[in-house]
């Protein structure tokens, strides 16, 4: 950490992470905690993208009106040994200059309504969470690692900077709309060293378990759907709601990738490599068409059922499940030989 004379602070360790993921297979909230990483480390941001996904693309808990807060510092905890801790009360800018003095970045829930450029997040009220890096005391200036001034779908984020005083404006809206902590910040819990392939050998493994039993969770809750009427499907919006509900195969592609990436360089892994990519496309491909045959006997009242398409794509998900239980043993044996267990080419 940098602190200048005229007592203006900048964490220099954090960097603005760029990825293709769009913001429909991860939001802002996990874009700009995983950005807020490398603090720690530089390639926990593509480990903590791949906990994400693994979250997003298996675990129905999203179904429930479970808080992102409680949700996040769980997955913080359980993977990285890191506290994502409340620091609510007191006065906004004091607290985050007394974090950025301390070596800790400030993490800022906004409402986007209030500073976003377009007119189109003028138009209702949008939750987003700031990375703040440093300070300027003579500008009275913040500055952080965003998105928000770039026009593209993906999380390509940059540094730039914020007004006190606009900085203020979106916290004290997001009070007033949303619900959650305030400000938040990031430390170790303790002391514990926390290896970077245990953290993706950990993904890999739990991804391989949700595999093997995501089939009959899956088709259950279409099923329940259809049975129960759960959701009204007499508007596009509902539709569309039901997509991002079951369409799930997209966020498992992307954590296919994250997990090949960062096994590059270990002899014989492109065979897997393309096998993997070849099966997540074919399961991605076989899964939205029974999505678009669902939602349409969904509109015309139709109770049925897709034993051989369910069966196709479980198909494809097993030989996917071998071939990354290969991908998980040749990882292994390269960490376990390796001289520098701890070192990915990212």
């Amino acid at each position: 950490m940098k602190i200048k004379k005229n007592k203006s602070v900048i964490i220099e360790s954090i960097e603005p992470h760029k990825n293709n993921i769009t913001f429909e297979e991860m939001n802002c909230y996990e874009h700009t905690i995983g950005n807020a990483l490398t603090v720690f480390r530089k390639e926990w941001v593509e480990l903590f993208y791949m906990v994400a996904l693994l979250h997003r693309s298996f675990d129905f808990n999203i179904l429930k009106n479970i808080g992102y807060y409680l949700r996040f510092k769980k997955m913080l905890k359980e993977y990285f040994n890191i506290n994502l801790k409340k620091e609510d009360g007191g006065i906004l800018v004091n607290r985050i200059n007394e974090l950025l003095y301390s070596g800790k970045p400030a993490l800022v829930p906004i409402n986007l309504k209030e500073i976003y450029y377009s007119n189109y997040y003028k138009t209702t009220d949008w939750r987003h969470l700031l990375l703040i890096c440093g300070f300027d005391s003579i500008k009275k200036t913040y500055n952080m690692v965003d998105y928000l001034h770039l026009s593209a779908d993906v999380g390509d984020y940059a540094r730039f900077y914020i007004r006190d005083n606009d900085l203020i404006k979106a916290n004290n809206s997001f009070k007033e709309v949303f619900s959650g902590p305030h400000l938040m910040s990031i430390d170790k819990i303790n002391d514990i060293y926390i290896s970077s392939y245990s953290v993706l050998d950990k993904v890999i493994t739990e991804t391989i378990q949700c595999l093997k039993k995501s089939q009959n969770r899956e088709y259950a809750m279409m099923n329940a759907m259809k049975k129960n009427c759960i959701i009204d499907i007499s508007s596009q919006k509902n539709i569309n709601e039901i997509r991002k509900i079951i369409n799930i195969p997209k966020s498992r592609r992307m954590l296919y990738r994250l997990i090949l990436n960062f096994s590059r360089g270990i002899d014989g892994i492109d065979k897997e490599a393309e096998r993997i990519i070849e099966l997540s496309d074919i399961i991605f491909e076989d899964s939205s068409k029974l999505i678009r045959i669902f939602i349409r006997d969904l509109m015309r009242g139709n109770a049925l059922y897709y034993e051989k398409e369910k069966m196709l794509i479980k198909k494809n998900e097993l030989l996917l499940v071998k071939q990354l239980c290969i991908l998980r043993m040749k990882n292994k044996h390269y960490f376990t030989n390796s001289t520098n267990k701890d070192e990915f080419q990212i």
